[in-house]
């Protein structure tokens, strides 16, 4: 698969058995880099979240309707912050005490001088960051 970015560049959703995609998150901005997407549901709702790797944060788009409903970045602590991501997961569900609600895997692409590394980030914490 290819992509171009166009005026109608964004993230498209489509079934990939020959039904007409739909753009569900527009973008207007050429520089933005996304990458990774991810779906998370949770209390009923469903969530797209976006990395994106050029300002170490992650948006977060409530479905269908792709309305946008906040972003956060995994900030520093017991290790680096979270950075470059290009790749994440979203799982809801009970991982163990550490993530009783879900688990967001994110890829760290900047971990100098080191290797790339990932990190875990609970799904309640950024749920309640949002309100969602």
């Amino acid at each position: 698969m290819s992509a171009r970015r166009t005026a109608a560049s964004g993230s498209w959703s489509g079934n990939g058995r020959g039904a007409t995609a739909r753009r569900v998150v527009p973008v207007d901005n050429q520089r933005l880099d996304v990458e990774g997407l991810a779906t998370i549901d949770r209390n009923g709702g469903r969530y797209l979240l976006a990395p994106s790797p050029t300002d170490n944060a992650y948006a977060v788009f409530r479905l269908p309707e792709a309305e946008y409903v906040g972003r956060f970045a995994a900030a520093a602590g017991s290790f680096d912050a979270s950075s470059v991501t290009d790749g994440i997961l979203a799982a809801a569900g009970d991982f163990s005490p550490a993530y009783p609600d879900g688990i967001l895997p994110a890829q760290d692409g900047d971990n100098a001088p080191s290797a790339q590394n990932y990190r875990l980030e609970r799904w309640d914490v950024i749920a309640a960051a949002l309100t969602l």
